[in-house]
């Protein structure tokens, strides 16, 4: 008697068992997000202080972009 391959294969089923915790330190937990809850002065006082933080950073950035066009418009004419 001859057996076909697909006899000898069992068909595995992922039932989502897992035997070890694949969870890596570093990484956000998979927990539920604290939702946070801000009237309207609280929710301003957090954008306000977002962009005092933010501002100066990006000021900087935009700052070294156009010193390099420059820098790249005067090396090229």
């Amino acid at each position: 008697m001859k057996r076909n391959k697909k006899d000898k294969t069992k068909e595995y089923i992922d039932d989502g068992q897992t035997f070890y915790n694949m969870d890596v330190d570093g990484l956000p937990k998979r927990e539920k997000k604290q939702t946070l809850y801000l009237n309207r002065k609280e929710r301003n006082a957090v954008i306000k202080a977002a962009l005092a933080t933010y501002f100066p950073i990006y000021l900087a950035v935009v700052g070294c972009f156009v010193l390099a066009v420059i820098l790249v418009y005067l090396w090229l004419k």
